[in-house]
């Protein structure tokens, strides 16, 4: 099956730098996984006729924000989730609603508090997870590559980055039937077209 995702006019975006992230959570992908798998699934079942879209990016920070901190001619970069809400905006109640719990239910999985605020991806970002049909689905990755893949955390030549991994480096691989993941492919011209 191939989902179509869609993005949204606005999403629910929350940051970390991505530094103090890998710092504070040393397993770094396995938390997100586990997080993200958890709190869709309290999303379906609390509000089972919404979709959910949740897309991830690396941005890096524009040096001119220093925060006084550290050095401020060194790279720094944010790890990005937007999370759209069907093709609502903050304006909805029930959007807002949904994504006061999200937040809520970050600050407390996580010890590192994120930035949050309302807004707009590109085609840089990647397509982690949907809600589809009353399913939590991981997203195969969707680019060309030899075997299926899901978006991961990683570097790329020193530099953080969402890569395609092989299906087999997803740390939920093993249970997700188990715990009612699903895993689909999607087209996302929607998003951006």
């Amino acid at each position: 099956m191939i989902i179509p995702l869609r993005g949204g006019p606005e999403g629910l975006v929350i940051r970390w730098d991505v530094e103090e992230f890998a710092a504070t959570v040393p397993r770094a992908n396995v938390e997100i996984e586990r997080i993200w798998a958890g709190l869709l699934t309290v999303v379906r079942d609390s509000w089972p006729d919404w979709p959910v879209e949740v897309w991830g990016a690396v941005e890096e920070l524009d040096p001119d924000e220093d925060d006084g901190e550290g050095d401020s001619g060194a790279e720094s970069f944010s790890l990005s989730f937007a999370v759209f809400f069907g093709s609502e905006d903050r304006t909805d109640k029930t959007a807002a609603s949904m994504a006061s719990f999200v937040l809520s239910a970050i600050h407390k999985a996580l010890p590192l508090e994120p930035s949050s605020s309302w807004g707009t991806i590109d085609p840089t970002w990647k397509p982690l997870w949907t809600i589809d049909d009353e399913q939590v689905v991981r997203l195969f990755a969707p680019e060309a590559t030899l075997d299926e893949s899901v978006y991961l955390l990683g570097s790329y030549a020193g530099r953080p980055a969402w890569f395609a991994a092989a299906l087999e480096a997803w740390p939920l691989v093993n249970t997700a039937r188990d715990i009612g993941i699903e895993l689909h492919d999607c087209d996302v011209s929607w998003a951006f077209g």
